[in-house]
């Protein structure tokens, strides 16, 4: 299996896999392997069934919460994302990326101002986090942008907007 994954030969690993399965189909470094694998192939779904039942044999190995709320982000479920995340950090509490990511999830759901909290909880514990500061500056610029947005449409709307102010929100 390992040979066939090294290569890149991600198809060939997964026909393996699947046999090595029927026989141990509670293996969680099977499942979590299979789970990767589907990853790769981008069959999220899939990959988020293994985990599901890895979590299942196992719920207390962080590695598989986390990579669950990976496999939520990539679907866009950015809700469950955040959950998987958060277990991840009961697991651990001082996983900076777990917390990092329930920062991007937020950030992705457009929670700009719980985002930059989570971003700035990493940021105490790693001051140089470059991708945390610069998710942080893009939070600050999304609120802004919003409120400025939302101070504008308001002004607008209690005063019926002629077309040239109307146009002007684009």
């Amino acid at each position: 299996i390992l040979d066939c994954l090294k290569k890149q030969d991600f198809a060939s690993g997964l026909v393996l896999l699947n046999n090595y399965m029927e026989k141990k189909p509670d293996n969680i470094k099977l499942l979590n392997l299979r789970a990767n694998v589907y990853s790769t192939l981008r069959q999220h779904d899939k990959a988020v069934n293994d985990l599901k039942n890895a979590i299942r044999i196992a719920p207390s190995l962080l590695e598989l919460h986390y990579n669950l709320g990976n496999e939520y982000s990539r679907l866009g479920n950015h809700y469950a994302a955040i959950r998987s995340f958060k277990k991840a950090l009961e697991i651990d509490p001082t996983n900076l990326s777990a917390l990092f990511n329930i920062g991007n999830a937020l950030m992705k759901n457009g929670q700009y101002g719980e985002a930059a909290t989570k971003y700035k909880d990493v940021l105490e514990i790693e001051p140089d986090h470059a991708a945390c500061t610069a998710n942080l500056l893009r939070c600050y610029a999304k609120a802004k942008a919003y409120e400025e947005f939302s101070d504008k449409s308001m002004k607008i709307l209690g005063s019926r907007p002629t077309t040239s102010e109307a146009q002007g929100l684009r």
